[in-house]
Parts: structure tokens; C-alpha cells; sequence
């Protein structure tokens, strides 16, 4: 053998091959038999380098099957590489957008309780002013009425001296 395709007469003849002396094949002239053996190798080396051929057509179709399914494989993950980014940005995103309006709704309720809380101060202090108000009020109140009682009796007490002093005789009233 030259090589590992290619098979020689020499190889042939010395292969472990038995045959029966009653054979036919035995009447074969020695030139017959060579151009048996020539056309034998020859379709042996023929298929050889027909399979050798297909091999290689099979092996670089594969290949090439390979490849467009790596490149399709490389390009899916691509692809959801992409995606997932984009997620990754949109959820990044929306919770930037929503730490801003949360501190901004922090920062609104911070402004809003220091106004209410400064609003309940001046209430305290209104309310302190009205109550003082409110008592000086009522202490004029009632002595507008302890006066008017006291003008509404001197005046009684002017009518029963005067009826005394006429010789009249009072009139008491009953509690």
C-alpha cells in the first residue's frame, strides 16, 4: 500500500487468501488474472477516492452546517443579550424615576410638616389670644349684668323709697 486509499497487486497476492486447486479461477492465464486484479484495484481504488471525495464534501457540508448554526447561535444570544440590556435600562430607569418622585414626595411632605407645624404654632397662639379674649369677654359680660342687676335693684329701691316716703306699703317679692 502507498497510501492508506490506494491498494497494489503486490499486497493483493500476499494477502492470507485461500483458494481450492478445483477452483476454475485456477485455468486463468497469468495475464488474465493480472487484468482481474488491475481492474479489482483499480474499482477499489476508485470507490476509495470517491468515499475520500464524499468525506470531504460530507465534512465541509457539516462544517458549514456548523457554522450557520453557531453564527444563528451567536446572533440569538445576541439578541437576548440586546433584550436583557434594554430591560436592564428600562428597570434602571423606572427605579431612578421613582427614587426622584419618591425624594420629591419626601421633600414635599418635609415642606408640608414644617408649614403645618409652623401653622399649629400661630393656631396655639391665636387660640392662647382668643381665650384671653374670650375670658376678658365674659368677665365684662357678667359685669354688665352683675351692674345691670345692681342698676335694676337701686332702681327698685329707689321706687320703694319713694313709695315709703309717701306712706305706701312696699311690695317683696318672693323668691
Amino acid at each position: 500500500m502507498t497510501d492508506e486509499n490506494s491498494f497494489r497487486l503486490y499486497d493483493l497476492i500476499n494477502s492470507d487468501f485461500r483458494m481450492p486447486v478445483t477452483d476454475k479461477d485456477f485455468e486463468l492465464s497469468h495475464e488474465q488474472l493480472i487484468k482481474v486484479c488491475k481492474i479489482l484495484l483499480y474499482k477499489f481504488n476508485l470507490s476509495a477516492k470517491k468515499n475520500a471525495y464524499e468525506r470531504g464534501e460530507l465534512a465541509t457540508m457539516i462544517n458549514d452546517r456548523i457554522e450557520k448554526i453557531e453564527n444563528m447561535t451567536k446572533s440569538n444570544l445576541n439578541e437576548v443579550n440586546t433584550f436583557l440590556h434594554t430591560v436592564h435600562a428600562d428597570f434602571e430607569g423606572f427605579l431612578n424615576k421613582h427614587k426622584k418622585e419618591h425624594t420629591g414626595v419626601n421633600m414635599r411632605l418635609l415642606k408640608v410638616t414644617e408649614d403645618l407645624n409652623s401653622s399649629v404654632a400661630q393656631f396655639n397662639s391665636i387660640k392662647s389670644a382668643i381665650e384671653k379674649y374670650a375670658t376678658v369677654l365674659t368677665c365684662l359680660v357678667e359685669f354688665n349684668s352683675i351692674e345691670q342687676a345692681l342698676a335694676l335693684q337701686d332702681e327698685a329701691d329707689r321706687e320703694d323709697m319713694q313709695l315709703l316716703g309717701k306712706g305706701k306699703r312696699l311690695k317683696i317679692p318672693e323668691l
